[in-house]
């Protein structure tokens, strides 16, 4: 299963040092000279999960990779120190997956096309365990200020985004909007999931399609008699497990989606809204996320037909150079029942090198039709027989 939203980084839970957490700072508008917009900028869509978008930091180029969120831009702790910025302010920040060290950085200008963040309201965060848990660098996630002070303008289809300046902005015609409600840190939007309406927090950076609290599915008949699994995931600050099930049916921005795979998370784990709705949704709409308007516009095309990516394994595996590690097997799943465990590292399937099955058919190999077998080399010579099934 993919792992939820990656960081939701939100208000310090302690002070690490006695230096205060960052105070966000009045930014000075991109659009110099009212410009309209950044331009379209063509990106990287990893996985079909993750956008990764072409920029410079204080001049270095790179990508950054957009997380709504991420209440502020990210920079990595080891792109930190190739930029030489001065990292300040010490404290402990709430992530995805728990609590992580943060640094207070100063001076940090982002270039995203014909525009230019200057002084945003950066940190610093050790970012290598998200990195792997995405299986691509991550020198740099871009949060809250884009969002605060554009309209993100996301074309899917043409794989393309732009950043307009809110001042000059027309909404186009055919589009559906929702209002944005604060959510801690975040911000969230209304949606209806199996006829219940819920709140849910909007993650771009969201692997997975739906995440809900436990005061949303811990209410009075609502797990009924549906089968319940489990999948190990999260974000900054690590892993846990998790439940897991398959929503019938969610609408949101004048669509209707069916059979989305869900993870429900604790009370240890529950975050301020009913939910946090993620990219394998989002990305069936063009959208444009319009915080300066209090809104997020739906507009087409929709793809509401095509059947979502559903983990017909039990496998949570973490991606590396030698193979992919099992991290977690679903109990009374197809993995366990082909013997495999957590720490095997997965190194062939069906004879090919996982580098070789990845280039010539992608890496969501766990996203399989039931009924379809693959053979499994394992790292220490043994092999296992896999038999994809459905188990939630």
């Amino acid at each position: 299963m993919a792992a939820a939203g990656l960081l939701l980084l939100a208000h310090p839970v302690a002070a690490a040092a006695a230096a205060d957490p960052p105070a966000a700072a009045a930014p000075s508008s991109p659009f110099t000279a009212g410009a309209a917009s950044s331009g379209w900028i063509p990106f990287e869509f990893f996985d079909r999960k993750r956008i990764f978008i072409p920029a410079e930091i204080n001049g270095v180029p790179t990508q950054v990779m957009l997380d709504s969120g991420a209440s502020q831009t990210v920079i990595d702790a080891r792109f930190v120190k190739t930029l030489q910025i001065k990292a300040t302010g010490h404290f402990i920040g709430q992530g995805a997956g728990g609590s992580a060290a943060v640094t207070t950085l100063h001076g940090v200008n982002i270039k995203l096309g014909a525009i230019t963040f200057r002084d945003t309201d950066s940190v610093g965060i050790d970012l290598l365990a998200v990195e792997k848990q995405v299986g691509h660098d991550l020198p740099v996630v871009l949060g809250g200020d884009a969002f605060a002070q554009c309209v993100v303008d996301i074309d899917f289809a043409h794989r393309r985004i732009a950043f307009r300046n809110p001042a000059r902005f027309d909404p186009p015609a055919d589009a559906t909007a929702a209002a944005v409600t604060q959510a801690g840190e975040n911000f969230a939007i209304q949606a209806n999931i199996e006829g219940r309406p819920a709140r849910l927090v909007f993650d771009i950076g969201n692997g997975g399609p739906l995440d809900l609290n436990s005061a949303f599915w811990a209410s009075p008949g609502f797990l009924g008699t549906r089968r319940v699994s489990t999948t190990k995931s999260g974000g900054l600050g690590g892993m846990s497990v998790a439940k897991l099930i398959d929503i019938k049916d969610l609408e949101v921005g004048g669509a209707r989606f069916s059979q989305i795979p869900t993870i429900l998370w604790s009370d240890q784990k529950a975050g301020p809204a009913d939910g946090n709705i993620g990219l394998p949704i989002l990305r069936r709409f063009h959208l444009m996320v319009d915080l300066p308007h209090g809104r997020v516009l739906f507009a087409p095309p929709v793809d509401a037909t095509t059947p979502f990516d559903a983990n017909h394994t039990g496998l949570t595996l973490a991606p590396g150079p030698a193979g992919e590690k099992v991290l977690y097997v679903a109990p009374d799943s197809p993995a366990q029942a082909a013997g495999l465990k957590a720490g095997d590292l997965i190194v062939t399937i069906d004879g090919m090198s996982i580098a070789d099955w990845e280039a010539r058919a992608g890496a969501d190999w766990i996203y399989g039709a039931p009924g379809r077998n693959v053979r499994l080399g394992l790292a220490e010579g043994a092999a296992r027989s896999l038999t994809f099934g459905v188990y939630f």
